[in-house]
């Protein structure tokens, strides 16, 4: 089947408004995503044309956190959207993965503050997405976060209204301006940011009732449970920004997408996190979710039988070619390894290995500030120190230096009782030669603790498997 000069392959998904599907582009050999335009909202030449100018001003946004748009034409009366293929998991299936526990604040932040970087390029550019919720906030295998959908919404909604005056949207995340049918700003997709703020931190979302006029009635009417009652462990500043962007005068709902983007960069900076995809990757990594059915899990059985065998040769062919460097990489991983402990002492070794603990070799080379303990006090204070190019370098011999990881990330670090930030751990802790207890604490796992001797001198790096 082809659409344009596009092989579709495979559907990839359905919904009220349009179908995807993954496919080819044969002219500069890419995998795209193909959003077909459900055939009942393809029935004039008025909607085509609108089609059109939506379309061009879609495919005018340019933004790391928003899919693009490469191409858009309408064939046999369907309109479709050619689009960026991203191979990941949506916010959506985060919060499945979860099943209603809330995400840690740190992860919630950098999730929002790369959606509200995104929502803040459309609205210089004065176009509204009128349908922000979890499922269209994509993440690629970086952790980037992508919005999706722009104007899809917008293409329904004015089909909807010329045919039966009904409003559309996702109703647990619509404002209250679109409940009521008043003309959208740029504030409805940051009230709908804010419910995604609000399901992040709790686990639940802002508002619902038993039927859909009752939750819509909520949405216009009634406040939201507080965040504190459903995650007293949310950090007030964040719950601070939630309450403000779910007011239901879009005046209060503060100075936009920018100023959301603003306090979170700063909130997080606060934090020692600067890359928040990293943050989000290493989070999505640590919940171990299936990856979705995509190419490379599909080249079996009679998925692919209504395809070209040129188109399965190809394909099959550039799996092949990237298992054996996945191959090739892992060999040199364990080589690499093997060499490492084969050139440290058995003393290390064995303060490396103790009972529960997953120790690796790994030699990080960074520059960061350097937590160290007083002896005398038990305090801790920040050196800055330069640690390249390597990590051992210049530091104290006389103390010993811990690196503590877990699986999954961001469980909060105690030793011998005081916090010492969260995992996974972007500096060396200096500690002087001794045992100590640690503890690691998780929102999502069981609590962990285990005790460990740091020798003088010594670099013991630690990743902790925690239970589920």
């Amino acid at each position: 089947m082809e659409l344009g000069r596009y092989r579709i392959l495979r559907p990839l998904g359905q919904g009220g408004m349009a179908t995807v599907y993954l496919a080819e582009d044969p002219l500069l050999n890419r995998l795209v995503a193909i959003k077909v335009i459900q055939a009942h909202l393809s029935t004039n030449d008025k909607l085509i044309e609108r089609f059109n100018v939506e379309a061009k001003t879609i495919a005018a946004l340019r933004h790391a956190n928003i899919v693009e748009i490469f191409d858009f034409g309408v064939q046999d009366n369907q309109q479709y959207l050619v689009m960026e293929f991203i191979d990941g998991q949506s916010l959506q299936t985060l919060c499945t993965a979860l099943a209603g526990k809330p995400m840690p604040d740190t992860v919630t932040a950098a999730i929002i503050l790369q959606a509200a970087e995104g929502l803040t390029v459309a609205e210089k550019q004065g176009v509204i997405h009128r349908d922000i919720k979890p499922e269209n906030l994509l993440f690629n295998t970086e952790g980037a976060l992508k919005i999706t959908d722009f104007g899809i919404a917008h293409i329904a909604d004015e089909h909807s209204r010329t045919q039966t005056g009904a409003v559309l949207g996702s109703p647990n995340f619509m404002s209250p301006e679109q409940v009521e049918g008043l003309k959208p700003t740029p504030k409805t997709d940051v009230f709908a940011l804010g419910g995604v703020f609000y399901s992040c931190l709790t686990g639940m979302m802002p508002f619902t009732g038993g039927s859909i006029p009752a939750t819509l009635r909520n949405i216009c009417e009634k406040p939201h449970v507080p965040v504190a009652d459903l995650n007293p462990k949310a950090d007030p500043f964040l719950i601070q920004i939630v309450d403000t962007l779910l007011q239901k005068n879009p005046a209060d709902r503060g100075a936009g997408a920018r100023w959301v983007a603003q306090q979170l960069k700063s909130w997080l900076g606060m934090r020692g996190i600067a890359d928040s995809v990293d943050h989000v990757r290493e989070f999505i990594v640590g919940l171990n979710i299936p990856p979705p059915p995509t190419l490379s899990g599909s080249l079996s059985g009679n998925r692919f039988s209504g395809f070209s065998s040129s188109t399965l040769k190809r394909f099959k062919s550039r799996r092949i070619l990237w298992l054996t460097l996945s191959a090739l990489v892992s060999l040199a991983v364990l080589v690499g390894g093997a060499w490492l402990t084969g050139l440290m002492p058995v003393g290390l070794k064995n303060q490396m290995a103790p009972k529960r603990i997953a120790a690796t070799s790994k030699t990080m080379v960074e520059k960061d500030s350097v937590k160290t303990v007083s002896a005398a006090s038990g305090t801790a204070k920040k050196v800055k120190k330069s640690m390249a190019p390597n990590p051992m370098e210049g530091l104290d011999g006389r103390n010993g230096y811990l690196m503590v990881q877990s699986a999954p990330p961001f469980a909060a670090i105690n030793i011998n009782g005081k916090p010492e930030g969260e995992t996974p751990m972007k500096s060396w802790l200096e500690l002087p030669p001794g045992k100590y207890h640690v503890e690691l604490l998780h929102r999502i796992a069981p609590p962990f603790d285990t005790d460990i001797t740091v020798g003088p001198g010594a670099h013991l790096k630690f990743k902790f498997k925690l239970e589920r």
